[in-house]
């Protein structure tokens, strides 16, 4: 009796074990979703969160924001509206673009999608020269290097226009390194690709063509 009795208990031990576990998982997967599920919805960083991470892209923006741009954000705007998705042809890509997150000294980027923001005023009443930074990876581009010179990148805005633009340039860099986009007279889109580990950047320099308008 004292042996089945000694049974029964341990039999009951391991099987509270097995709940406390089993509890334990489901309470700490519940609580990651929630804290990553706060961070997207405030825009705020949350420690042991992932939705959002830092991105060394601060620098470019330093360097290549124009002063009227620092005055009013919105000046590169321009008259057709802001950017809302990116297309990439070579990789049938669509991301959603928002407004670039600035919080504690750093950028943030989200897992799922690509920022922007703008870096000189509207020219001719287009965009201004833009930079879109985004997370490599398979939610966005798993492969940087297969974006190359003569392809074709889209930026659809929230007005319905599409502006089209041509890569003239691609260069991976150390994230250290400073990177510096000339100015011209059109509209140029800069991709900043940043790497897993943050310490490399693939720029993607992209020239205007043209300006269509998707509901016709």
């Amino acid at each position: 009796m004292a042996i089945s009795r000694t049974k029964r208990v341990l039999r009951s031990l391991w099987l509270a074990t097995q709940y406390f576990v089993l509890m334990t998982l489901s309470l700490s997967a519940t609580t990651f979703i929630m804290i990553n599920g706060y961070e997207l919805a405030f825009t705020k960083e949350v420690p042991f969160a992932i939705a959002l991470t830092p991105v060394p892209v601060r620098d470019i923006i330093d360097r290549n924001t124009s002063p009227q741009i620092v005055k009013d954000p919105n000046s590169g705007e321009g008259n057709f509206g802001h950017p809302l998705y990116l297309k990439l042809t070579p990789t049938s890509t669509r991301l959603q673009v928002v407004p670039a997150i600035y919080q504690n000294g750093h950028y943030l980027a989200r897992q799922s999608t690509a920022q922007f923001a703008y870096l000189s005023p509207a020219k001719g009443g287009n965009i201004g020269n833009t930079l879109v930074y985004l997370r490599e990876g398979w939610r966005t581009i798993n492969d940087p290097s297969t974006l190359t010179v003569g392809d074709n990148v889209f930026l659809d805005t929230d007005r319905d226009w599409r502006y089209m633009f041509r890569i003239s340039n691609t260069q991976l860099l150390p994230a250290t390194t400073s990177f510096i986009l000339p100015d011209t007279t059109t509209p140029d889109l800069l991709l900043a690709i940043t790497s897993s580990d943050n310490k490399s950047i693939q720029y993607v320099t992209a020239t205007f063509v043209n300006l269509q308008n998707t509901q016709l």
